[in-house]
Order: structure tokens, then C-alpha cells, then sequence
């Protein structure tokens, strides 16, 4: 497939980190939000743009994710620096609280190209379509601001293939990908697939 002004590079997006930490299905054992351990089976999720009040659960769940090197660890104020690239999944829990199931975020790379990045589901809320719905929001959003490709790194390709991603060489990848990926302290030692989707009006 080809893609336009791409150079070679090598990425990596998560930096080695401490082993799994003993922490509670859901969130981090220190955040108050947590999601509860089995997510009631009517529990109706909506998809929706993070607002400021969202970062401390969205910091827990990326934080949960990236303590067993499975993504990179956000600081906090990045996270507030870059709210409005964020989608969450929320439901209304028992208390009345909205509570975020799930996370992702779509970063504008260049003129034609963003990258769904962030992306993290409870693991109370697996299985439950939330990552389809988070991706599916990213998606349209790209279609609205006119873009033309969509890609993300990633250790799960299989659930993004679903999603109309095809593999991608990493020597594909504009640029500007590579100022985002030099910035990691892995970026020589790459373990995740890249993989890019047109978008546009045709596309599902």
C-alpha cells in the first residue's frame, strides 16, 4: 500500500518498567474511582469527549497498563495539556458516579495523518466492545477534520485488524513519527506492529 511522504525509522513505545504490580482488576489499588471487579451486564456505556474531570481515571488506567510495560506512562499533565485528543467510555455506576471504562486518544501527526494512541480498557469492562467503540469515535473524528490516514503501534494487531488496519512496515511512517518515537528510551529495541487505515467518507 502506498503511503506518501514516509521515510524509514524504527519506533518503540514503551520503555521497560517495573514488574506487575499486585493491583485489583480495573484501576490502580490507589485511585478512588476504581472500577468495580465485574461491570453489571446492563450497564449501558457511552462514548464521549474527555473532559478535565476525566484525567485522574484515565492517568489510572494508563498507569495500570503501562506498570506491566504494555504502553507508556502519561504524566499527569500531559494528560491535561492534551484532554481534548481523548475519547472515554463511561457508565453511570451504583453511587450515581460516571465511571471511565476506557480510554483513547487521537494525536494529529501531520497535514493528513494522526495516530490513535493511549488507548486502555479496564479489565473489568473486557470483552464489552469498549476499545471498538474508543476507535470507532477516534475514527469519525479523523474523518472530520479531513485526514486521510490513520495508524497506531501496537502489540495486539489482531484487534485492530477488525477495525479496517492493515500491518504496516515501520519504515512507512512519516517523519514527524519519528520526533513522537525519539523521545523514547526504547525507540532502538521496537516490539509493536505498526499499522495504518485510510479514512474518509467511503470508509465503514
Amino acid at each position: 500500500m502506498a503511503v506518501p511522504h514516509f521515510i524509514p525509522i524504527q519506533t518503540v513505545r514503551r520503555p521497560a518498567q517495573s514488574p506487575t504490580p499486585t493491583a485489583p482488576p480495573g484501576l490502580a489499588p490507589e485511585h478512588n474511582g476504581a472500577v468495580e471487579a465485574a461491570l453489571p451486564v446492563d450497564a449501558a456505556v457511552t462514548v464521549r469527549r474527555a473532559r478535565l474531570g476525566d484525567v485522574p481515571e484515565i492517568k489510572a488506567l494508563i498507569d495500570f497498563y503501562a506498570a506491566q510495560n504494555r504502553m507508556l506512562f502519561r504524566a499527569q499533565a500531559e494528560l491535561y495539556e492534551t484532554i481534548r485528543e481523548y475519547h472515554v467510555a463511561v457508565y453511570e455506576a451504583a453511587d450515581g458516579a460516571a465511571r471511565v471504562l476506557g480510554a483513547g486518544g487521537l494525536h494529529v501527526t501531520w497535514e493528513d495523518l494522526a495516530e490513535i494512541r493511549g488507548l486502555a480498557v479496564a479489565p473489568a469492562a473486557a470483552g464489552r466492545g469498549v476499545g471498538t467503540k474508543i476507535v470507532r469515535a477516534c475514527l469519525a473524528e479523523a474523518v472530520e477534520l479531513g485526514l486521510r490516514q490513520v495508524y497506531t503501534l501496537t502489540l495486539v494487531p489482531e484487534f485492530f485488524e477488525r477495525l479496517g488496519f492493515e500491518r504496516a512496515e515501520r519504515d512507512s511512517l512519516h517523519i514527524k513519527v519519528w520526533y513522537e518515537c525519539y523521545k523514547c528510551p526504547k525507540f532502538a529495541n521496537c516490539d509493536e506492529i505498526a499499522m495504518i487505515r485510510p479514512v474518509g467518507p467511503e470508509r465503514p
